[in-house]
């Protein structure tokens, strides 16, 4: 059986882990905290408690609750909510059964979601609101071109962008013949 670490361990575990990320810079913290750099690298040593005022410090510079710093990952299974995250909680827990179970369904379809595929919906939902037909479909055509390197003429045609003077493709039987006047 492994023995429970102390509050202060755990806090050391998580400012560290922090540290290694590079989320905050020890210069930066001292400013904040209104103390030499010496001070706080003397407190991420271990040779300095922890404070409370040192928490919110790094708190302030990373954005990580310190309820959450405090929290020990190999036991707890607890983590600490915004505000929002609390809400979103509370309404969640007021619906039915069913209902929480095809928004958990829905959300599941999001949550392993790559980036990019994110961005590309998102990319193609701003092409959709494009109001001009021939605008979107130059856009199409531009980000076409960017990611497939070049569009081949069936392309241009399907996008209508061919020049409506060039010659048709034959295959629709609109081929313009191109006469050249003969020299005398």
């Amino acid at each position: 059986m492994t023995r429970s670490r102390t509050l202060q361990e755990v806090a050391l575990a998580a400012l560290q882990t922090l540290k290694d990320r590079k989320a905050f810079r020890q210069v930066d913290l001292a400013e904040r905290l209104k103390t030499k750099p010496a001070a706080v690298s003397e407190t991420l040593s271990g040779k300095r408690p922890v404070t409370l005022r040192f928490m919110e410090a790094v708190s302030a510079a990373t954005g990580v609750h310190p309820g959450e710093l405090l929290l020990d990952p190999h036991r707890d299974e607890m983590k600490i909510v915004s505000g929002l995250e609390m809400q979103l909680l509370r309404y969640f827990r007021s619906w039915p059964a069913s209902t929480r179970e095809a928004f958990l369904t829905f959300a599941s379809f999001f949550a392993d979601e790559d980036p990019v595929t994110h961005d590309e919906r998102v990319a193609h939902e701003q092409l959709r609101r494009l109001k001009s037909e021939a605008v979107r479909r130059r856009a199409y055509a531009y980000l076409t071109f960017l990611s497939e390197g070049g569009l081949t003429p069936d392309l241009q045609e399907a996008f209508g962008l061919l020049d409506s003077d060039a010659p048709q493709s034959p295959r629709n039987g609109k081929a313009k013949q191109r006469t050249t006047p003969k020299r005398p």
